[in-house]
């Protein structure tokens, strides 16, 4: 028997809405899954806009993330990111979605 349990997942972020093959991406990161309900955000490289983050969220949310950790460098965290004892962020997804209005499966900021 073989039981897989994937571990790691890579995100590619575009700002358009649907970008040819082998577009270059706005930003990417890489998902260690702690557990089925932590992620940790690892090695996130270029620009996330609003609208990528509300997409991120909506992301989160689909997957039923609860917390979402990462080791940021000062002034690039999550929004509502609490530093923890050992210097790493911690973002409860529940408290970022509470920020925001799901309309029909979309992520939308309180604003728009």
């Amino acid at each position: 028997m073989i039981r897989h349990s994937p571990t790691l997942s890579e995100l590619r972020f575009f700002e358009a809405d649907s970008p040819p093959p082998m577009a270059p991406f706005d930003a990417c990161c890489l998902v260690v899954w702690e557990s089925e309900r932590v992620i940790w955000l690892r090695m996130l490289h270029g620009r996330l806009t609003r609208k990528l983050m509300r997409e991120l969220l909506a992301w989160l949310v689909e997957r039923r993330v609860d917390v979402v950790r990462s080791h940021r460098a000062s002034g690039h965290v999550l929004p509502l990111g609490v530093e923890r004892s050992d210097g790493s962020w911690e973002t409860r997804v529940a408290d970022l979605a509470a920020r925001f209005v799901l309309d029909g499966g979309q992520v939308r900021s309180e604003r728009d």
